[in-house]
């Protein structure tokens, strides 16, 4: 697989906070965004069926196990919810659509509402500019590396 096939270019203006499950901040270049929430959809879909649960529960363990299987799954299902939601966004708001495509570096209005809902009474203390990382260029050609033996 050549180079191009592993480049990921993250979704410049997304604040960090944002960098984990569930959402995507990164652009790839060998699936449109709402194709990789289709197959994650996909994924989640068959991790947490009530037949994958079941025979998860029905094997001969403790009843710690158990227990975790089923909160793992009930984990799982709040990232499918939100996966969905985030594919129906791609869908629907064009916007939102471009900054995943890469064809936007402004925020989107809906992670500036979910920035402002995990933050709670303290949102007006970090404004829209701030949240925005101010990230450099990538170096397409790096130095080479200094030799340690000169």
């Amino acid at each position: 697989m050549g180079a191009s096939y592993w480049t990921l270019r993250p979704c410049r203006g997304c604040p960090f906070s944002f960098y984990y499950t569930p959402y995507l901040v990164t652009t790839m270049p060998n699936y449109h965004p709402v194709e990789y929430y289709d197959k994650l959809i996909d994924i989640y879909s068959a991790m947490t069926s009530a037949r994958m649960l079941t025979r998860r529960l029905v094997t001969k363990s403790t009843i710690g196990l158990s227990l975790l299987h089923a909160l793992r799954t009930f984990s799982l299902r709040q990232d499918l919810a939100t996966f969905r939601l985030l594919q129906q966004e791609l869908k629907t708001d064009r916007a939102f659509r471009s900054f995943h495509e890469g064809g936007s570096v402004s925020l989107p209005e809906f992670y500036h509402r979910c920035y402002e809902e995990k933050l709670g009474r303290y949102a007006s203390l970090v404004s829209r500019t701030e949240r925005i990382p101010d990230m450099e260029e990538p170096v397409s050609n790096p130095p080479p590396a200094m030799s340690l033996t000169t």
